[in-house]
C-alpha cells in the first residue's frame, strides 16, 4: 500500500560512537538519511558495541490504496519488529527500549556482544518495521518493510587486518548485475574456497579454488537481491565483494 515507505520515510543516520550497550540519541541528527552504509568490523572474542542513530521524516507521498496516483501521508512512528542476520553473540537495544520511534524526533539502536570463535564471516542484516502512517483524510494505516542496506563483518582473531583485506587484483566477477549465470576469472595459481550468501547471511553456494582459470555459477533460480562473494584463500586471507542479481 505504502511504496517503498522506508526508503523515503526510515531514513537513518550513523553515528559511529562506540558505547556500551545503553546508547544515547544524538539530538543533533536532523537530516533524514543514512551515512555511511558500512559498519565497524568485529573480531572474534572481542566486545563489539556501535550505535546507530535513526531520524525519520515525517511528510512523504504514498500510491493512494483507493486509486488515482499518489496522496500525502503523514508517518507517525516507526517500530523496528526485529533485526536477523546477526553474528552469533551479537544482540541489539533500542533507546527507547520499546523500539518504537516517533517521527522527527532522534532515537537509537546499539549492536553489541562478542562474535563467539569461529564465527569469522559477512553477516548481512535484514532489519524488520512496520511503519505506521495517516493518509489523506484520516485514513490509518501501517506496513511492513525490510531494510537491507547493512551488514557486519566478523574478522578471525588469529588473522591481522592486512590479511583480512587482500588485495584481489586481477580476478574478475562478471556480469554485474547477473542473470542467469556468474563468471569468476584468473584463479590460476589460487587454492582456497568461494562462497556466495544471500541477504540474510545464509550460505547458498560453496565452490572449491583448485587453480581453476574459471568458475561459472548458474545463478537463474537466486531470489533478486545483494549477494555477497566471499574468496578464503590458502593462507587465510579473505575478501569481499557484492553481486546484484536481476
Amino acid at each position: 500500500m505504502i511504496k517503498k515507505i522506508l526508503t523515503v520515510a526510515v531514513l537513518i543516520g550513523l553515528n559511529l560512537t562506540l558505547v556500551g550497550q545503553t546508547c544515547q540519541p544524538d539530538t543533533s541528527v536532523k537530516s533524514p538519511g543514512y551515512f555511511p552504509a558500512d559498519l565497524d568490523t568485529a573480531i572474534e572474542l572481542s566486545m563489539y558495541s556501535m550505535t546507530v542513530q535513526v531520524h525519520s521524516t515525517r511528510d512523504t507521498l504514498v500510491d493512494n490504496p483507493f486509486g488515482g496516483g499518489q496522496i500525502a501521508a503523514t508517518i507517525d512512528s516507526i517500530i523496528v519488529d526485529g533485526v536477523t542476520g546477526l553474528p552469533p553473540g551479537i544482540s541489539y537495544i533500542c533507546n527507547p527500549s520499546n523500539c518504537r520511534f516517533v517521527s522527527l524526533k532522534t532515537h537509537c539502536i546499539n549492536l553489541f556482544g562478542t562474535p563467539t570463535q569461529g564465527s569469522a564471516g559477512n553477516y548481512p542484516m535484514v532489519i524488520s518495521v512496520t511503519a505506521k502512517a495517516t493518509l489523506a483524510g484520516g485514513f490509518k494505516t501501517s506496513v511492513t518493510e525490510q531494510i537491507r542496506n547493512f551488514s557486519i563483518v566478523v574478522r578471525d582473531d588469529n588473522i591481522s587486518s592486512n590479511q583480512w583485506v587482500k588485495a584481489n587484483d586481477g580476478i574478475k566477477i562478471y556480469p554485474n548485475p547477473s542473470k542467469s549465470n556468474l563468471n569468476i576469472e584468473n584463479l590460476q595459481n589460487i587454492n582456497g574456497v568461494i562462497q556466495v550468501y544471500n541477504a540474510e547471511g545464509k550460505e547458498i553456494e560453496k565452490r572449491l579454488i583448485n587453480g581453476s582459470q574459471k568458475i561459472s555459477m548458474n545463478n537463474e533460480r537466486w531470489v533478486s537481491g545483494i549477494y555477497t562473494i566471499r574468496l578464503t584463500f590458502a593462507d587465510g586471507s579473505v575478501s569481499h565483494t557484492q553481486i546484484n542479481k536481476l
